[in-house]
């Protein structure tokens, strides 16, 4: 039935099964005569299902009873000597055989807005998972044929979105004691998601603005800005898992980094003074990045010729490509760039240049991209 207000579902009366107080023979008796007669129309009246049944419960407590899992009906039941309706634990529903009955028997209360507790604090997560399961795959029922069928709950929040389910809870429906736990834990998980993220985004931010005030040194700054790199490894790119400070290539050369992709492979680095300039007023390379190009490539040869020696410390180098990274783009002409575009290219596939600028703006474009707003 769909109803546009809570109100329309009780707009018809809607017979329940009665229940007495244990004691009370003489009203369990006339109830089992009246049980036993025909309808008015000469039909036989119907035996109250499991479903009658749990629709009569004002709720089910979750307990586990020599080793087996149990649920307490407490239901509404007439004392016929006070001649009054009282609430009681009236019997239980045993023999759950298997999760899926577990499940089917929680599917039933959820359809009939009929709350399940559990009977301790320490049974919480255990009804939770029962639960879980039925949010994230529903349950089994005897179909037509007789053989059971998968079945999902039209009406509850879908877990399996994450925290967007909290989107779809509706007021006029009750959540039942596991679904709170359920949207608990979630919640806190999306929490956590949310606070790493942030620190993600400030580990950015603050090693933006370190480099960039490293960065407005006029004198030789090669130490400050290892520092600042070995601090936030971040600069130089999230295909890195792992920066190796000083690494040591055999008793012959010492590098400034070695960066271990998360692919495991290893690349090299070599830093410089980010006021050095990379080519003369003639427009050739100038003297120090000629040396520096010419220490990786050194590296680089070593590391061939050496290789089961060097893979004894890193054991997945496998052609490592090596990275000088020197001076400023934003102090360069537009041909210097183009001069720089070009030597790269020569060197492709063996190693990069790369300035301190360009570490800056892959920082800057990673940190809009995790901000939701690339290419501004």
């Amino acid at each position: 039935m769909n109803a546009e207000t809570r109100l329309d579902l009780w707009k018809e009366p809607h017979p329940l099964p009665l229940f007495t107080v244990p004691g009370n023979d003489e009203v369990a008796a006339l109830q089992e005569k009246i049980a036993s007669q025909s309808k008015d129309d000469g039909k036989p009246r119907a035996r109250a299902t499991n479903w009658d049944i749990i629709e009569a419960c004002k709720e089910l407590i979750f307990d586990v009873v020599d080793g087996k899992p149990v649920f307490h009906a407490v239901m509404f039941a007439l004392d016929s000597d006070h001649f009054e309706l009282t609430v009681l634990h009236l019997f239980d529903i045993i023999d759950l055989d298997s999760a899926d009955e577990i499940v089917a028997t929680l599917a039933a209360a959820k359809a009939l807005d009929v709350p399940v507790y559990p009977n301790t604090p320490a049974l919480a997560s255990q009804l939770a998972s029962y639960h879980r399961e039925l949010l994230l795959h529903g349950f089994t029922a005897p179909g037509e044929d007789g053989k059971r069928v998968r079945l999902r709950l039209t009406k509850g929040p879908h877990i399996a979105h994450g925290v967007r389910f909290l989107d779809q809870l509706q007021t006029g429906h009750l959540h039942t004691p596991a679904e709170i736990i359920l949207i608990r834990d979630e919640v806190r998980e999306e929490l956590g998601r949310r606070k790493e993220a942030g620190r993600i985004l400030s580990a950015i931010r603050n090693a933006i603005d370190e480099l960039q005030s490293c960065l407005v040194a006029t004198k030789r700054n090669e130490n400050r800005i290892q520092r600042c790199l070995t601090k936030n490894p971040i600069l130089f790119g999230t295909e890195y898992r792992k920066l190796i400070p000083k690494h040591r290539l055999g008793s012959d050369y010492v590098m400034d980094y070695a960066l271990q992709r998360v692919t495991g492979l290893v690349d090299y680095v070599e830093i410089e003074s980010s006021n050095l300039k990379l080519f003369t007023k003639g427009g050739m390379p100038s003297k120090e990045l000629v040396h520096a190009e010419q220490q990786v490539l050194d590296w680089l040869s070593w590391t061939e010729k050496n290789s089961p020696y060097a893979r004894e410390k890193l054991p997945t180098i496998q052609r490592p490509i090596g990275y000088v990274i020197i001076g400023r783009s934003v102090s360069m002409s537009s041909e210097d760039r183009s001069r720089l575009v070009q030597r790269n290219l020569v060197f492709r596939g063996t190693f990069e240049i790369l300035t301190y600028d360009d570490l800056l703006e892959r920082a800057r474009n990673l940190l809009q991209l995790l901000q939701g707003n690339p290419g501004k």
